[in-house]
């Protein structure tokens, strides 16, 4: 998880140049699996995105949500929305986000950058 939280923390950095996407891509390559305690307190409602055409992700925690904004193929990495969805992230580890509102608005984010399916 802490590998997580500074990838995503790099991404909500608001002085991030164009070389970013690499720096985030190799950080993200870094995650460690999460503790069984915390793979079961990160679930939530599934949220389906496709960032590659036929292939399909469910999204059920926010390590995945996290994962997925982190992705190289997301297309708007510098929507509020996308910024947003990565915030909600940070938060949820730090305890001042709800599981609801990360998959909101990672759905939301998803939503305008045209990825989501449900």
């Amino acid at each position: 998880m802490i590998a997580l939280s500074l990838a995503l923390t790099l991404v909500e950095c608001s002085r991030c140049s164009m070389e970013s996407p690499a720096l985030l891509t190799t950080t993200s390559r870094n995650f460690r699996q999460p503790s069984a305690l915390t793979a079961m307190q990160d679930r939530f409602e599934p949220v389906t995105i496709m960032l590659t055409v036929g292939q399909m992700r469910n999204v059920t925690s926010v390590v995945e949500a996290g994962e997925a904004l982190l992705d190289a193929r997301w297309l708007d990495k510098k929507s509020q929305l996308y910024k947003d969805a990565v915030s909600a992230c940070v938060a949820w580890e730090e305890d001042r986000a709800t599981l609801n509102e990360v998959r909101e608005a990672f759905r939301d984010a998803a939503g305008a950058d045209d990825v989501l399916i449900r």
